[in-house]
C-alpha cells in the first residue's frame, strides 16, 4: 500500500466511525470518493510527508480530535483554508458556519457526542496500526 492509500484509509478509518455514531449522511460529509480521489493523485513524495506528519501528531504528541493536525487536507495545503480542495468541496473550510465540517460538529453536539473522546489517541494509535499491518498484505 502507498502512502496515497495509506491517507485514504485513515480517512476511512475516521468516516466509519462516524457512519456508526452519527449515520451515513454524516459520514459523506466527511469523507468522500471526490477527497479519496484528491488523496491518491498526490505525488508519492508528497503523500510520505503527510503521512509521516499525522503519525508523529498521534504517536509523538499524542493528538486526539478532528482538527487540522490529523487531516490530510490540512496538512496537503499547511492550513491554508483558502486554497483547500477539500474546503471548496465541503462548502468551506473547517471553521466556517454552514460548512459540512461544522454541521457534522452540531450533530456530535446534538447526540451529545464529544468528538476528542469518541477520536481518542487510542483510536488514533490502533487505526494507524491496522494501516501498517494492512500494507504488509
Amino acid at each position: 500500500m502507498n502512502c496515497s492509500e495509506k491517507l485514504v484509509a485513515f480517512m476511512e478509518g475516521k468516516k466509519a466511525k462516524i457512519v456508526k455514531t452519527l449515520g451515513a449522511e454524516f459520514g459523506e460529509l466527511y469523507f468522500t470518493e471526490e477527497d479519496a480521489k484528491e488523496l491518491r493523485l498526490l505525488p508519492e513524495g508528497q503523500a510520505i510527508g503527510v503521512y509521516l506528519k499525522i503519525a508523529s501528531s498521534i504517536n509523538q504528541f499524542r493528538m486526539s480530535g478532528l482538527n487540522n493536525a490529523l487531516c490530510p487536507f490540512c496538512q496537503i495545503v499547511e492550513n491554508k483554508c483558502r486554497s483547500c480542495k477539500y474546503a471548496k468541496r465541503h462548502k468551506g473550510g473547517c471553521v466556517e458556519s454552514g460548512s459540512d465540517y461544522d454541521r457534522l460538529y452540531d450533530q456530535f453536539n446534538a447526540k451529545g457526542k464529544n468528538s476528542i473522546k469518541m477520536f481518542s489517541n487510542k483510536f488514533y494509535e490502533t487505526l494507524i496500526k491496522r494501516i501498517e499491518k494492512e500494507k504488509d498484505l
